[in-house]
């Protein structure tokens, strides 16, 4: 029974939560479970750890092999006519260098009289590989392949911030909207709700012979119009809500904004907006500035990759005589120093003979002027929309300044008309719609104010 009545309080408490969700709440959820985010926080996680690993571009290789042949009738406790064996051991450094080195041996046997003899050919070798375009040529030891992935964690993280940015302003621009269809639906209901009164008293004179059905007509046409205007603003209303629900990735009821005093928490939201994106107002204009850069050290690695490379390797060699079967060990405990060295230097010009140099080039520079054209264009209408947001926050605070001076005129007027209905002077329909009238006034100074607080926003977080 306690249980039942716990699951019971945790049910109702939930549902308390679901019809008192604010734009800070929603937001929290936005940031949570929108997909959108999701992709773009998997994104930069995964560049992160490209960071940390250099996609194991820098990790060595060692390789073993072996090999060997035998007689025909062949026994455990015997010698192979030949044996080899040998441990490669490779290392890439930045800069387009590797190192490699092999050690191993090999034996063939020969039967000389009655005795069996060993040759023993030791083998090792170091080599050394480098591209002739290393990072010293670029005035640095900068290792670009570490530069390149730590400007793609940038470049994913400003990426993230966008766009949480972009979703978390979507989510407001919706939730003001909403507010806004809100207030329109109530002042189109008030405005219908006066002309059915009329129509009504209008219908009671049509009896006494006061008045005639063209009157009544005109009532009933001028409503029309506004249920329209009512139809249209649910519709506008509700899509609001869907925006909000997908946005955000979770369902609820349309009574969580039945609440209007939400004027405190619109004026702080921008601020939220702003640190969720670690106060970067921008972090759209600073990829375009990443891509720049990214841009650079890629060239930087193409060139590295597709540029000659000079091997050098050395090999010391030893003059081994055969030795019998039974005293293969002194080989090795008599080895001594090398009898000669062997050296080799190359270099692979295949690159020179190759179209892809050109061709990289080429597209390198269409890349570098593709990326120029899209942030100048982008600046341009960066400033465009900026003025754009700041010439409608002055216009809808001069029409917050003129509403608010007509709606204390009507007040007036209100408070005027209401002691001449008490005094008979006039009749409660001519009351009531001017008490509409002022009703709806200050659901439109709402409506202005919402806006006024919208652009507001947006010009603090742009």
């Amino acid at each position: 029974m306690r249980k039942n009545i716990i699951i019971l309080a945790l049910f109702f408490f939930y549902i308390n939560c679901i019809h008192s969700l604010s734009l800070n709440q929603l937001a929290k959820m936005a940031l949570t479970n929108n997909s959108d985010i999701m992709v773009a926080q998997n994104d930069y996680e995964s560049v992160v750890l490209s960071l940390k690993t250099l996609d194991g571009i820098y990790s060595p290789q060692v390789i073993f092999s072996t090999s060997s042949s035998f007689p025909k009738e062949y026994t455990f406790d015997s010698v192979p006519n030949s044996f080899s064996t040998s441990v490669t051991y490779s290392q890439p450094l930045p800069g387009g260098l590797s190192i490699s080195v092999i050690g191993g041996t090999s034996f063939n046997s020969s039967d000389i009289l009655d005795d069996k003899y060993i040759n023993h050919s030791p083998n090792i070798n170091l080599s050394l590989s480098q591209s002739l375009l290393p990072s010293l040529h670029y005035g640095s030891f900068q290792n670009y392949e570490k530069l390149n992935k730590e400007q793609k964690k940038n470049y994913y993280y400003n990426q993230l911030l966008q766009t949480k940015k972009s979703v978390l302003q979507n989510l407001a621009q919706n939730y003001f909207y909403a507010q806004i269809y809100k207030n329109q639906i109530k002042i189109y209901k008030n405005s219908i709700q006066i002309i059915d009164k009329e129509i009504e008293v209008t219908n009671q004179l049509k009896l006494n012979g006061a008045t005639n059905q063209v009157s009544i007509t005109k009532l009933q046409n001028s409503k029309w119009p506004i249920l329209e205007d009512l139809m249209n603003a649910e519709t506008s209303f509700f899509n609001c809500i869907q925006n909000i629900k997908t946005i955000c990735c979770v369902d609820f009821d349309i009574s969580i904004f039945e609440n209007d005093d939400n004027s405190v928490e619109f004026q702080d939201f921008g601020r939220t907006i702003l640190v969720s994106i670690d106060n970067i107002k921008d972090p759209l204009e600073k990829t375009y500035q990443l891509t720049f850069d990214l841009l650079k050290s890629s060239r930087v690695l193409e060139k590295q990759k597709n540029a000659p490379i000079i091997s050098i390797s050395i090999q010391p060699l030893w003059t081994l005589e055969p030795t019998k079967q039974k005293d293969w060990k002194s080989v090795w405990q008599n080895l001594g120093a090398p009898s000669s060295w062997s050296s080799s230097i190359g270099v692979n010009l295949t690159p020179f003979f190759s179209s892809v140099i050109t061709q990289n080039k080429k597209q390198y520079e269409m890349n570098i002027q593709k990326a120029e054209e899209m942030y100048n264009s982008y600046l341009k209408h960066k400033t465009f929309v900026i003025e754009q947001y700041n010439h409608s926050l002055i216009q809808y605070k001069l029409q917050l300044n003129n509403i608010s001076c007509l709606y204390e005129e009507a007040k007036n007027e209100l408070i005027d008309t209401k002691t001449h209905y008490q005094i008979g002077e006039i009749s409660l329909l001519e009351y009531e719609s001017l008490k509409t009238r002022v009703n709806n006034i200050l659901l439109n100074m709402k409506i202005i104010e919402l806006y006024v607080s919208l652009y507001e926003m947006l010009v603090e977080i742009n």
